[in-house]
């Protein structure tokens, strides 16, 4: 994006690069990383540190908007083809905030940089009826992500439902890379959990880079012992992913084939998944989901896991995402819809 100097529609304000006022452009991301942490309660310390790296990173691009000299408003972005541009942190000064200014920000980001597919929220200065009636009426829905941690884990309530006792669940090896991906793009295809972390429009290659992200380390070191896959018909039909963060072990992925939902697969691929972290002192075990995917938390709620974090205050573009985040539980025993994620 040129910064030099452009002229807005809205008074005099113009942009300017972050380089051209640092300090001012943390101060207002500042801003806007407390407000979403106060709205999901989520330790401030953490997003503001990875802001920082990010910021030290160049892992996004930015710009500042200026009235008279003063830095009023920031806004940083990373592009996520083909989707487009995720946005945030995202702020107004709070005296200069109005939904229409928000809304010019966007536009003329788009008209700059292309289209824009997620929007990190709350908006500083804006009630929460304000930023949902400026970001509805600029082609956006709400949606938000929870982090649940195991509290309680019952062994009895593992194992599958309807599977049989013949498929029992093994560790992961790199070698499962080809199935995982098969697994992977069959689960995930039409869910809005998907476009989260979208970066091919094939399908196959896209589940084929984000595996193989997990086994190198994209998301943290594979915990093998919490990653586990069950085969059935002579085909990988559930797996789990997971890796080791600093707070533990974080389930990346829960997958199973759309064919066999409902069996009990995930149940039993997530319970084994489960004991093997807590046999190996993994630590806390944590994964995150989607608010609204009734089947996943569910099935997570039944094995012991609680939301600890969250829902988040996000957006998402009608125009650029084709699905809900909503899933509905379409039968009593509905469960393994995908859910976890990074």
């Amino acid at each position: 994006m040129s910064t030099e100097g452009n002229a807005s529609p809205e008074g005099g304000f113009t942009w300017g690069p972050l380089a051209a006022d640092l300090g001012g452009a943390r101060r207002l991301a500042r801003l806007s990383i407390e407000s979403s942490a106060r709205a999901s309660h989520v330790p401030l310390a953490e997003p503001l540190r990875a802001f920082e790296e990010a910021l030290d990173a160049r892992r996004f691009e930015g710009c500042i908007l200026q009235d008279r000299g003063a830095t009023v408003g920031v806004v940083c972005w990373h592009r996520q083809d083909p989707i487009g541009l995720v946005v945030g942190p995202l702020a107004l000064e709070p005296t200069a905030a109005t939904p229409a200014l928000y809304l010019e920000l966007l536009r003329r980001l788009e008209a700059r940089e292309g289209p824009v597919a997620f929007v990190g929220g709350p908006l500083v200065g804006l009630t929460a009826d304000q930023e949902r009636r400026a970001m509805e009426s600029a082609g956006f829905a709400r949606y938000g992500r929870l982090e649940m941690e195991l509290r309680v884990y019952s062994p009895a309530s593992g194992g599958l439902a309807a599977g049989g006792p013949g498929h029992a669940a093994r560790p992961i090896v790199r070698e499962d890379l080809e199935a995982l991906a098969t697994l992977h793009a069959a689960a995930y295809r039409d869910r809005f959990d998907r476009y989260l972390f979208l970066e091919s429009e094939d399908e196959v290659v896209d589940a084929r880079n984000l595996v193989s992200g997990v086994f190198d380390g994209r998301w943290g070191e594979l915990a093998a012992e919490g990653s586990r896959a069950i085969e059935a018909g002579g085909r990988m039909v559930a797996a789990t992913l997971a890796a080791r963060r600093p707070r533990g072990t974080l389930i990346l992925d829960v997958m199973v084939d759309p064919k066999v939902q409902g069996q009990g697969f995930g149940r039993a691929v997530l319970s084994a998944s489960v004991r093997g972290a807590l046999e190996a002192g993994a630590g806390p075990i944590h994964l995150n989901v989607t608010d609204g995917n009734v089947p996943a938390l569910r099935l997570y709620r039944s094995l012991g896991f609680e939301v600890t974090l969250g829902p988040t205050v996000d957006w998402y573009s009608l125009r650029r995402i084709p699905v809900s985040p909503q899933v509905a539980d379409a039968s009593p025993g509905a469960e393994g819809v995908p859910g976890a994620g990074r």
